[in-house]
């Protein structure tokens, strides 16, 4: 089985890839500033974002293009599409061998009635149809492969995470995905928020981009997936640890951090950007990921896209 890993491949000679730093089609990368300057018009929770103004519609017809060019973007034309069938009653796709599949990078929250929330399989609720998996790794300890699936329709393909995204069933959560292909994953995420289609029309704000000026809005989130926005007031750093300070009060306001030894990693992706993790006090910037309470809410960054800076580095 060939398995094409989105973080590690690289874009060279005839060769259509993309590395670490993100760097994939051109076209996406010059897109890169418009996709961020986009994000500024989704709804946040309590507090406006301080964000300079944009022109929406440019950046509104730059998604749509970066849409259409989505499966050649994210895949290198060398990639296995292996035709699947499902989803089963779990989420899962399975080859004709029986190998099974899984959806990867989507969080689908599984809003009950009662006001709980948990994390549902991303491949459930997807409509039966042609598929083709695209392995990301190996086989994990479960028997799942985790993939990005194109599907057929209408005679087109597309990318089923996009697709799930544009509706509104779910939230990007990065782990394989990276560069332009995230920024698509970003692009259709914020399609579905204009729309407020799915997780976004929840009545409650519990899939609401929240305000880093909130904390204790944010912390009523304690255990779920949420996107943070907001401007950094300092930086910190251990031998250890790197932390990324959304106030003044570490006891009470909101903190992100990553691993020391990461932040090379998470340089060579704002590289795109043109931004280091050491150049973020000040800056507006957005971050996603499991909410924990650790003096304050806390959200740990384990893969680079999930920050995301939110202004050009024209500004720095």
């Amino acid at each position: 089985m060939t398995g094409v890993c989105l973080r590690d491949l690289e874009r060279g000679g005839a060769e259509l890839q993309c590395d670490t730093a993100g760097r994939g089609s051109a076209v996406l990368c010059a897109a890169v500033s418009v996709v961020a300057a986009v994000f500024f018009l989704a709804p946040v929770v309590s507090h406006a974002s301080d964000a300079r103004p944009d022109d929406a519609g440019t950046a509104r017809e730059m998604l749509r293009k970066l849409s259409l060019q989505s499966v050649d973007s994210c895949l290198p034309q060398e990639a296995e599409r292996i035709p699947v069938s499902g989803p089963d009653p779990d989420g899962y796709f399975a080859d004709q061998s029986g190998q099974l599949y899984m959806v990867v990078d989507l969080y689908r929250p599984n809003l009950e009635k009662n006001g709980t929330a948990g994390n549902e399989e991303p491949g459930r609720g997807v409509p039966e149809g042609e598929y083709e998996a695209v392995a990301l790794g190996s086989v994990n300890r479960w028997g799942l492969v985790p993939a990005i699936f194109v599907a057929r329709e209408g005679g087109k393909t597309r990318l089923l995470q996009v697709r799930e995204l544009e509706l509104g069933k779910a939230v990007f959560a990065p782990e394989w995905i990276s560069g332009s292909c995230a920024d698509l994953m970003r692009a259709a995420e914020r399609r579905g928020q204009e729309a407020r289609l799915g997780v976004w029309a929840d009545p409650d704000g519990r899939s609401a981009v929240y305000s880093a000026d909130a904390p204790e809005q944010l912390s009523e989130r304690t255990g779920e997936y949420a996107l943070v926005r907001g401007r950094i007031v300092s930086l910190g750093k251990t031998s250890r640890t790197r932390y990324l300070n959304f106030g003044k009060y570490w006891k009470t306001d909101v903190t992100a951090t990553l691993d020391a030894e990461a932040e090379i990693v998470f340089d060579t992706a704002l590289e795109r950007s043109g931004w280091r993790v050491a150049d973020l006090a000040g800056k507006l910037v957005e971050v996603r990921g499991i909410v924990e309470e650790r003096d304050g809410p806390h959200i740990f960054l384990r893969y680079p896209e999930q920050l995301v800076v939110l202004e050009h580095p024209v500004f720095r």
